[in-house]
């Protein structure tokens, strides 16, 4: 699931070419060194004077530099560091931008943490259908979901859980995409829902601290892998998109009583001191052109000209009617001209046929 960094037209020398420019913000830079000791410090990788931390440093201000819209957050170096266990430095910077872009992690890093607090609102919807119990206990300690859901998110459990465990959730995550975060932390509440609903508060504090708590994990990779799928399943991601938007109207909404003259917009970059412009947008613009062709497609809709009016034909009519295939959108349907032609031989075809079981009926057997 790495496609994101193999694209044929990328520009291979655009990750070296902004680490010579160093056009960089120099708070950027500072906060990037002030977090680097604490992003996955018991790998070798990252340990002090490693070339780990070095590593990342490296891609962290090369991609604060190539979207600035996103700019740095700390949550990014988790996920980055990751990448940097399994590939060099420059295809960790693409898979990142992988992440941000096609996968949706983009919204998690911005300013103002709107996705956050709207993905802290949905999985509240979640857990009040599918673990209420938990709810309420959380709810009776006054335990709020900000002291422990944006880490799920922002560092996609890297921060949470351990490493091994986490490899396995973004196993499933490259396949199920983002909803799949949602199914995971209900799935962690689902789980053990018959142990922290007896918890009393500094229990429940406890638990929530996951791997850096005093207790041992409640549960195991695969207990947490098969109960995040299962939660996958039957979650339906319309009722999903329909709790973000309310999230989102809400946190809006806020904003205006807050300061009636601003208007939110999820999508501000970063105000930027360097007044340097991103080649972001030139590089996406033209590596999309020449590596991927229009996948659109156009959908013809193919209805079956007549059907005998049997009990066999109306089931098979009930699930082929207005039955859509999908075609490149380069591909020429047949003429009407020749599918014409075709039901009118079809259906010479059945009148000759009736014809001649009509006459061996009325031909006498008895000569």
């Amino acid at each position: 699931m790495l496609s994101g960094i193999a694209v044929e037209g990328r520009d291979n020398e655009l990750y070296h070419r902004l680490l010579k420019q160093q056009t960089w913000e120099q708070q950027t830079k500072e906060q990037i060194e002030k977090d680097i000791h604490r992003t996955m410090p018991g790998h070798i990788l990252f340990q002090e004077a490693a070339q780990g931390r070095q590593m990342l440093t490296n891609v962290l201000l090369a991609y604060s530099m190539y979207n600035p819209e996103v700019g740095y957050c700390q949550g990014m170096g988790f996920i980055t560091a990751m990448f940097l266990m399994y590939m060099p430095e420059e295809d960790a910077f693409w898979l990142l931008d992988c992440v941000a872009d096609c996968y949706g992690l983009a919204g998690l890093w911005k300013v103002g943490m709107v996705q956050v607090r709207e993905c802290m609102q949905t999985l509240n919807q979640l857990m009040l259908v599918h673990t209420p119990k938990v709810v309420a206990v959380l709810e009776e300690h006054g335990i709020p979901s900000i002291s422990y859901v944006p880490q799920f998110f922002m560092t996609g459990f890297l921060y949470n859980f351990p490493f091994d465990m986490v490899v396995r959730i973004w196993d499933s995550f490259w396949l199920r995409r983002f909803d799949f975060f949602y199914a995971v932390a209900v799935g962690v509440f689902k789980i053990t829902q018959s142990i922290t609903v007896k918890f009393e508060m500094e229990q429940m504090m406890e638990f929530l601290k996951f791997r850096d708590g005093p207790r041992e994990l409640d549960f195991t990779i695969e207990q947490l892998i098969a109960g995040s799928i299962h939660m996958f399943n039957k979650m339906k991601p319309s009722q999903i998109r329909l709790w973000e938007n309310e999230a989102r109207e809400t946190i809006e909404g806020a904003k205006r009583q807050t300061n009636p003259n601003l208007t939110l917009n999820t999508s501000q970059a970063r105000p930027s001191d360097s007044g340097h412009r991103s080649p972001r947008k030139f590089v996406k613009k033209f590596s999309s052109s020449l590596t991927h062709q229009s996948t659109e497609l156009q959908d013809i809709s193919i209805h079956k000209p007549h059907m005998r009016k049997t009990r066999k034909n109306r089931r098979k009519k009930a699930t082929m009617h207005d039955r859509t295939y999908s075609l490149p959108q380069n591909a020429v349907p047949p003429p009407l001209e020749e599918l014409e032609s075709e039901e009118t031989a079809g259906e010479g075809n059945r009148v000759r046929k009736k014809k001649k079981q009509k006459k061996a009926k009325q031909k006498p057997t008895g000569e």
